[in-house]
This record gives C-alpha cells, structure tokens and sequence, in this order.
C-alpha cells in the first residue's frame, strides 16, 4: 500500500542530506569533494525510498532502455571522475546521487534490454544473409 507520509518524509530526509551533500562538495576543505560526492550517494539512496515501488519493474521498453544508457552513463563518469582522475567533481557528485536508483531500475531492465538486442542483431543477421544469396549484379 502507498503510504504518502512515508515516502513524504524520506523525500525531505533526501533533500536534507543533498543540502548537506552539496555544502560539503562545495566546500573548501581539501577532501570535501571526496565526502561531499559520499554523501550524495547516501542522498540518492533516501531518494530510491521515496520512489521505490511496484511500478519499477513494469516501465516500458522505450524508458527501459533510457534507464540502462542513463546507468551506463553515470557509472562511468563516477568511475572516471573518481578513479582515474582522483577528483569527484559536479558530473561524479550526480552521477553517484543517481546511481542508487538507476542500479535499482536499470538492473530490472537489463533482461528486456538484453533481449531488444538479441532481436536487433537476429535482424542484421537475416538482412545480411539475404544480401548475400542474391546474384551479383554486372556492371554495364
């Protein structure tokens, strides 16, 4: 059942820790970006409880498939940003905010995903085959 005080509050419980998260990303201590970007990530996880639901297994293919590129995109620049360039700035800050529901939405979709693309491949592969069991044409 939808509990709409529940989910309320655990939208301004993640409001306030993107506050805080943001005041420390911005801050000038020397790991600020480090904790600031830690604390979005906990921010994005009080996020993912407001709209967890039912529904998130049920999207259509279309916002599926969205939502794996968006997860593709946000792990790689957190990992970017964080790994390899040992700074975690604004595009790593929101990359780890979104990453706890993209995990959440993009792991469901990754079987339909998966599929759409098993099809799109058989296509190629029939289109491919047909081209090549037609007779070459002779030029003139």
């Amino acid at each position: 059942m939808f509990d709409f005080g529940a989910r309320a509050g655990a939208v301004v419980i993640a409001a306030a820790l993107l506050f805080c998260a943001l005041r420390i990303h911005k801050s000038s201590h020397a790991k600020g970006k480090k904790y600031g970007t830690i604390a979005a990530g906990l921010a994005g996880l009080a996020t993912l409880t407001a709209v967890a639901g039912d529904w998130m297994g049920t999207i259509s293919p279309f916002w599926a498939n969205v939502v794996v590129a968006l997860l593709i995109i946000a792990a790689v620049v957190a990992l970017v940003d964080w790994v390899m360039d040992k700074r975690p700035d604004k595009g790593a800050f929101w990359s780890v905010f979104a990453l706890p529901t993209l995990l959440v939405l993009g792991i469901v979709q990754i079987p339909a995903v998966g599929s759409q693309i098993g099809d799109g491949g058989k296509q190629v592969t029939e289109q491919m085959s047909k081209i090549g069991d037609q007779p070459a044409k002779k030029g003139k």
